[in-house]
């Protein structure tokens, strides 16, 4: 997200490729945090044992939620590592070019 406006991409798709990636990888812990507590309500209260049905029920419900957004977030984690080297291609020249600063600080010219 460092790169959200920072940026210029080859194409609009890519522009909106890297935000949703963005969101994905950042929703990831929200989404497994979710799923978390919502065991541990289900199945550590006093009435665990009548509640036990409902532990059952959200494990075969988000199993395949769970499933699926892990592979998404694989997927757009992929995605964000080939396009930060894929864009090394479309630098600004100025990149390259050694800082006035540079020069006061030996070992960084």
């Amino acid at each position: 997200m460092v790169a959200w406006g920072s940026t210029t991409f080859t194409s609009r798709l890519e522009d909106i490729a890297w935000k949703v990636s963005c969101f994905v990888i950042a929703g990831g812990g929200l989404f497994a945090s979710v799923r978390i507590f919502g065991l541990d309500i289900a199945t550590k209260r006093k009435e665990a044992p009548r509640r036990m049905w409902l532990a059952k029920g959200m494990v075969y419900v988000m199993a395949p939620l769970y499933m699926s957004f892990t592979l998404l977030y694989l997927v757009c984690r992929v995605y964000l590592v080939y396009e930060v080297f894929r864009n090394l291609a479309y630098l600004d020249p100025k990149v390259y070019q050694t800082p006035d600063w540079a020069a006061y600080f030996p070992h960084i010219s």
